[in-house]
């Protein structure tokens, strides 16, 4: 049985994509309130940082789950370019919060400045984030070319009269 929204099987990936995300929004409450209850503000931060990417990781799943559906009926639509330029603004800005979770226990600029000194899995991370949100920004540029090609051409001699 085919559901109204596309593939079963697609709606069922992005349903426990989803879930997944819910629970780890809920253990980055108790990172939250850990820390409020403690007094460190380190793990506060920390669950704010946990629970903002979480909250991004979640818009990202719906709107990839938007622009399926919408490529369904018709791919080149300038809601598709949009959805498109959305998605990889959000990539970008997990690659940051990726580089912050990965080191919690650090004030700020010593994960910047550990980022900038350190080769390895972190550097490697935040530039695969960064290298797919420019990637499917390009898409976006695509995808908006091969919309405004497909619309027919307004006159651009028109003439108003008073």
């Amino acid at each position: 049985m085919v559901s109204r929204s596309g593939h079963g099987f697609l709606k069922f990936v992005f349903f426990i994509f989803r879930f997944i995300l819910v629970l780890t929004m809920m253990s980055a409450m108790f990172y939250i309130e850990h820390g409020l209850s403690q007094g460190t503000i380190v793990e506060f931060f920390y669950g704010i940082f946990v629970l903002t990417s979480r909250v991004l990781a979640f818009y990202l799943v719906t709107l990839f789950k938007q622009f399926f559906d919408s490529v369904q009926n018709q791919i080149f639509t300038l809601d598709n370019a949009s959805r498109l330029r959305r998605i990889s603004h959000i990539v970008l800005g997990l690659g940051f919060f990726y580089a912050i979770e990965t080191y919690p226990h650090r004030m700020a600029a010593q994960a910047v400045e550990l980022f900038a000194t350190q080769s390895g899995t972190l550097k490697h991370g935040v530039f695969a984030f960064i290298i797919i949100g420019f990637f499917i920004r390009f898409i976006a540029d695509i995808f908006q070319q091969q919309t405004e090609k497909s619309q027919p051409k307004k006159s651009a001699d028109r003439r108003v009269t008073i």
